[in-house]
């Protein structure tokens, strides 16, 4: 079910339900940012890692009629993009891959708090639309036909909301169904935000937005009760715990003698 119309032109996508609750595994220096500074820092999918995630970027795109290529960046590199994902089990491969250097939290919210706090950002152009979408996973193949199949390339440059691009943007290789995904996107399409920035940034209020933090396991005790003073001391009193993903239960062995 998509749900739309909140600002015309914003949607959530393929996403049943709006209160879902969603993470997002950063640095601990990052959270201390968003709640110092209030805002969400988003990137431009040209900066995205995986060449698939935004292969239309390199696809020269020719009209059939005249034989003149057409770009078909300037559609897509007007969005700026963040991941979180709508799994909510913990895994050591989701800390070691996303917390390398064994400093991280991770933050949890809802698809409507995070919808929201975008949709009404103070700053946000009102030329922009947000979208915010469940990615669909699909093979190399796939992936392939999609782009040979010249409609779809039509849809994407002609979508005046940017809808279409946006479905694009909700697709990745199945190599990387583990994370279960889901991607906030904003579209500038009067370019605000200059060409050469890589990133945009949106105030959000972190107090209404973020509703759990967790720690990293590998953080040790110590360093876990001075991050969360220093949370304190910015007035942060949101649920927060200590993952206990490596710990130990207590075990006691009785032995007869």
């Amino acid at each position: 079910m998509d749900k739309a119309d909140r600002t015309s032109g914003d949607a959530i996508i393929n996403l049943s339900a709006e209160d879902v609750p969603i993470f997002r595994v950063l640095d601990f220096n990052f959270l201390l940012d968003i709640f110092k500074h209030r805002r969400l820092i988003l990137r431009r999918p040209s900066k995205w890692d995986d060449p698939f995630e935004n292969v239309l970027l390199k696809v020269k795109t020719i009209l059939k009629s005249s034989g003149e290529e057409v770009g078909i960046r300037g559609v897509l590199d007007i969005f700026f993009g963040q991941c979180w994902s709508d799994n909510p089990q913990e895994t050591d491969a989701t800390w070691r891959i996303y917390s390398p250097n064994s400093n991280g939290v991770r933050i949890a919210t809802t698809v409507s708090s995070l919808f929201d706090s975008i949709r009404l950002a103070p700053d946000r152009a009102t030329s922009t639309n947000v979208f915010l979408g469940k990615v669909k996973y699909k093979t190399v193949e796939e992936i392939v036909d999609f782009i040979g199949y010249s409609q779809n390339a039509t849809r994407v440059i002609l979508s005046a909301d940017g809808r279409a691009a946006a479905e694009w943007l909700l697709i990745k290789r199945t190599e990387f169904m583990h994370e279960s995904e889901v991607r906030l996107l904003l579209r500038d399409p009067l370019q605000t935000v200059p060409q050469y920035e890589p990133q945009c940034v949106v105030s959000v209020d972190p107090f209404q937005l973020i509703h759990e933090i967790v720690f990293d396991p590998r953080i040790p005790e110590y360093r876990f009760d001075v991050y969360r003073d220093q949370l304190g001391m910015l007035g942060v009193n949101v649920p927060t715990r200590h993952s206990k993903l490596y710990s130990l239960p207590k075990l006691c062995i009785e032995i007869e003698g």
